[in-house]
């Protein structure tokens, strides 16, 4: 089953808005995890950060950024209180799943829309590597 409907006149708009939103999460908690100077004493919550930033902006030159979606925290089971990262990871790949389901499901994506889906996948590896992630 498709993440995306095709069918959808704005399959890509609603795409890219579904791929924010869980960007924005993400880099929301890893915002809050630069907070705590033993969490992030490498710099690597910092880092990933920036690369979720540089992602949304990819999407958004595409996209026009539509009013922010995600203002709640990441939901976090009480097991994950003890990796701080587990709901930032499952976000992530919830993320990379959407923009490969997506292209793969939209056909009416324009070739600038599909460079920017690229270069966020690209960004969101990045962004594995540097938190020490498991890719899915």
């Amino acid at each position: 089953m498709a993440i995306v409907d095709a069918s959808s006149e704005r399959a890509p708009e609603l795409l890219i808005r579904r791929i924010s939103v869980l960007i924005e999460a993400a880099h929301d908690a890893l915002i809050e995890l630069t907070l705590d100077a033993d969490i992030d004493a490498d710099l690597s919550c910092t880092l990933a950060a920036l690369d979720l930033r540089d992602a949304l902006d990819q999407l958004h030159q595409e996209a026009p950024a539509l009013d922010r979606l995600s203002a709640a925290p990441l939901p976090c089971a009480p097991r994950d209180r003890a990796n701080p990262f587990a709901a930032v990871g499952a976000c992530l790949q919830d993320a990379l799943r959407l923009v490969a389901d997506g292209v793969a499901a939209v056909d009416d994506l324009s070739d600038a829309e599909l460079l920017a889906l690229a270069r966020v996948a690209h960004g969101l590896a990045r962004v594995f590597d540097r938190l020490k992630l498991p890719r899915p």
